[in-house]
């Protein structure tokens, strides 16, 4: 039973550590978006970059956050847009990590700003 239970959470453990990728941090805020279960960030076409190839027929170029995280954690999605008022604000770039996909665009759980 115990070595059951060690080897079902080791096995588990990559899989966790695994996930997500960042974006080449190219991306400028063009306009930030606040809906509930659709909140995020838009960019230009030629700065977006879906590592996650989330789009199949959608031609926005959107980055959203989890509905998920901005009702289990508000305090870390309210932390993701100020990052994203901050760099529309000052022109900088953001490069984004991205985990899975919502409504076929990437979904947002962090942020790192660029000058």
């Amino acid at each position: 039973m115990y070595k059951f239970v060690v080897v079902s959470l080791l096995s588990f453990i990559p899989t966790i550590s695994a996930a997500g990728s960042w974006t080449n941090g190219q991306q400028e805020v063009k306009d930030i978006i606040w809906k509930s279960g659709r909140s995020g960030f838009s960019v230009d076409a030629s700065l977006f970059h879906d590592p996650e190839k989330c789009q199949w027929t959608s031609k926005e170029n959107v980055y959203l956050i989890s509905p998920t995280l901005e009702n289990q954690m508000p305090n870390a999605a309210n932390r993701l847009f100020t990052m994203m008022l901050d760099a529309q604000t000052n022109e900088k770039k953001l490069t984004v990590f991205v985990d899975g996909c919502v409504d076929q665009q990437p979904r947002i759980t962090g942020l790192k700003l660029s000058k």
